[in-house]
């Protein structure tokens, strides 16, 4: 129980003497900069919680020449996926002592063009970075100036001259999504991708049609459809593809949200999910078991970005390690929308295994 008077601050002495550690110790274990062992950290972390002990952040500014924290700018919140990334990201963080400041652009050029120019301005030691577009002026911004006075790790999509960065397997993931879906027996396939200039849509779509022509299966351009990731989207190209495709029998979508759009849309349509049109998504968000039929989905792991994009940046502002970057595999998980227990995993090559 905290036994200090009401209105009394903390001092990190009185932790460090309640913890049973020195001073020095409860700074490593709150910067990270120095090893803790795991068992004085969680004491030292517990002891800071019963004391509700805050860090004079001004005091540790002036010792280190760091605020301790770090913007994350992301395309939209709203979408469950940028959700749990963001998570991740705070949660790696606050293991450190870090904060994070969410930019959420919700998906409009000039807003996030003005928090790239707010990073410029300082206050934060380092920038994480998830790209509504990857070709803009404030793109190029953030390359050519903002990286050469602070860390950039760029997370989901690449952006070309950007050294440090975290991915997952997107090309990879379409190949699982084809291979499934013919497994499944659909031969007449249309794919809605996400934004043509994004690099995850291209890598998912270029991935699913050279999987499906391994298999002898071509799919032609008119049944490809780009669009925004949005549900609303995922309808609207489905009604389209509907029209033009009266046979189709398979559909992959880039992104859960457009799925999911179009499973709904298939069904205002009479057709039904999966015995007429069996659908798969990307990302499996939370809502892709819990919409009916329960919606198969390459598995990102999302939490996992967000986590290492952090974990690159602390390692890199704090230790000098040097930014790098990591690709995170995918998996298919196969649920009610396909019909099919017949799935495969894959490793960050593309490599497909069937089981």
């Amino acid at each position: 129980m905290r036994s200090l008077k009401p209105g009394h601050a903390a001092t990190i002495r009185e932790v460090a003497k309640r913890a049973g550690v020195s001073v020095t110790t409860v700074s490593h274990a709150l910067s990270g900069k120095r090893t803790v062992a795991e068992q004085t950290r969680v004491r030292v972390l517990e002891v800071i919680a019963e004391l509700e002990y805050r860090p004079n952040v001004a005091a540790s500014s002036l010792r280190t020449g760091l605020s301790n924290a770090m913007a994350l700018i992301v395309p939209d919140i709203a979408n469950p996926f940028f959700a749990e990334l963001a998570r991740g990201v705070e949660d790696e963080a606050q293991k450190r002592g870090w904060s994070v400041f969410l930019c959420n652009t919700s998906l409009q050029p000039e807003r996030e063009a003005d928090y790239v120019a707010r990073c410029l301005a300082g206050g934060v030691d380092g920038v994480i970075y998830c790209a509504t577009y990857v070709e803009s002026s404030h793109v190029a911004r953030l390359r050519d100036e903002v990286s050469r006075r602070l860390p950039v790790v760029v997370c989901d999509e690449r952006i070309d001259g950007m050294i440090g960065g975290v991915f997952s397997d997107n090309y990879g993931g379409g190949r699982l999504a084809a291979k499934h879906l013919l497994a499944a027996g659909r031969q007449h396939l249309v794919v809605i991708g996400g934004p043509s200039d994004l690099p995850t849509a291209r890598e998912r779509v270029a991935g699913f049609c050279a999987a499906a022509a391994d298999e002898g299966v071509i799919i032609p351009d008119e049944c490809i459809t780009w669009t925004d990731y949005r549900m609303d989207a995922g309808a609207a190209a489905i009604a389209d593809l509907l029209h033009a495709h009266h046979d189709l029998d398979g559909v992959f979508a880039a992104d859960d949200l457009l799925a999911i759009g179009a499973m709904r849309q298939l069904a205002s349509a009479g057709r039904t999910v999966p015995d007429d049109v069996a659908v798969c998504g990307f990302d499996d968000v939370n809502l892709a078991s819990l919409v009916s039929p329960s919606l198969t989905s390459v598995r990102q792991r999302i939490h996992d970005l967000g986590a290492e994009a952090a974990t690159m940046m602390l390692s890199h502002v704090l230790d000098g390690e040097p930014l790098s970057e990591t690709v995170l595999p995918v998996e298919l998980v196969i649920r009610e929308s396909t019909g099919t227990s017949v799935g495969w995993t894959c490793d960050s090559g593309g490599e497909v295994d069937i089981h």
